[in-house]
């Protein structure tokens, strides 16, 4: 038996290649589900889509959802046993402080950057409480599915920053590439979820790289370059940079896109 986790952002086209060979290979799927409150429902239509007995369009969450159907034409058909996360929390729960987001890029965009730094710090720190949880748990529900299926191999497909499960379990962590890149808003999550220290610098950092990266993909960068993008682009900005930056953006009394890039260019000259 072969405990693998595949880790990735959500993003369709990190089920490549190296995920088919995995996917083909293996007996038992594991699939991330952040909230409890349709577990049952989906696990049961994965269930029946994998036998055949349901067309791959299931995809409840809209957020996900070129992600899903691509995982769905994976699933359909193909004789796998499913098994969704049995998250602690509900809907509400999950997004509990998904406000802070907002909270921290109004003020930064309106010239509150010690605010904007304080509000997002305590946004990483709630999350990696929550993600911890949840991998706990799902920790417990590997072992007892390990128990029952001796034999099989078994495949996780799990979210990128959520590495803990497979250090515990010994696992095999396999990225869509290598070496795999995480934005700086991930990887402070992970930093506070194993203890390690979270430096000022990478805070405040993560913020002018988190709305870069928005921007990047609405342009239809991959969720890769994106990041690779935004964060050479903020390399370049040192912190009393970023304190102005947003100082410059308050002037402009609009919070856009738009507004940031022109502001890197003009200010800094910054080609975005």
């Amino acid at each position: 038996m072969t405990l693998t986790f595949y880790l990735c952002s959500h993003r369709p086209e990190y089920l490549n290649s190296r995920f088919e060979k995995l996917f083909n290979e293996a007996g038992i799927i594991i699939v991330e589900q952040a909230s409890n409150d349709m577990t049952t429902k989906i696990e049961n239509s994965y269930r029946k889509l994998s036998i055949g007995k349901t067309n791959p369009d299931i995809f409840y969450y809209p957020r996900y959802r070129d992600f899903n159907i691509k995982l769905e034409s994976y699933l359909y058909g193909s004789r796998k046993e499913i098994f969704i996360e049995r998250s602690p929390f509900d809907y509400s729960e999950t997004h509990e402080y998904d406000f802070l987001i907002d909270k921290f890029l109004f003020e930064f965009f309106f010239g509150k950057p010690e605010e904007a730094y304080k509000t997002c710090s305590k946004y990483y720190n709630h999350e990696a409480i929550k993600s911890k949880e949840r991998d706990t748990k799902l920790v417990d529900l590997i072992t007892s599915i390990v128990k029952r299926y001796l034999e099989d191999d078994i495949l996780v497909l799990r979210g990128a920053l959520h590495t803990y499960p497979c250090h515990k379990l010994n696992g095999q962590m396999i990225f869509p590439y290598e070496p795999y890149i995480f934005p700086l808003s991930s990887e402070i999550i992970r930093r506070h979820y194993f203890g390690k220290e979270v430096d000022n610098e990478m805070i405040v950092t993560s913020i002018p790289e988190t709305i870069l990266r928005r921007y990047y993909i609405l342009k239809g960068f991959s969720h890769r370059d994106s990041i690779l993008k935004s964060r050479r682009i903020v390399e370049r900005l040192e912190l009393k940079d970023i304190d102005r930056l947003s100082l410059k953006l308050s002037k402009t009394h609009r919070s856009s896109y738009i507004s940031l890039i022109e502001a890197l260019r003009n200010d800094f000259g910054i080609e975005v």
